[in-house]
């Protein structure tokens, strides 16, 4: 939920922003914004299929609109949000 920005992470480890993007990304082959989404979008799955609505999922998942989170979740899991949960619901 937090949000965290480059620049907060950089000054909390000491390091300048420039400095933490390249090690990041040298580390886990993703930049730091795209590793935040995919944290973002993973706690977003796990509270929709706990029965959560889009609205509350968008905000308990740090996204700032619902239509950046369904546009965001879509590119992501190819499927909408509320697809995904009554997908995930059908299978169990």
């Amino acid at each position: 939920q937090e949000a965290l920005t480059a620049e907060e992470i950089a000054s909390r480890h000491f390091v300048s922003v420039p400095k933490l993007n390249r090690d990041f990304r040298y580390y886990t082959q993703k930049s730091l914004r795209e590793f935040m989404i995919h944290v973002r979008l993973q706690h977003a799955a796990k509270y929709l299929l706990n029965g959560y609505s889009v609205r509350d999922t968008t905000h308990l998942a740090g996204f700032s609109s619902e239509t950046h989170f369904i546009r965001t979740f879509k590119a992501y899991y190819q499927t909408t949000p509320h697809q995904y949960a009554k997908k995930q619901q059908f299978v169990k």
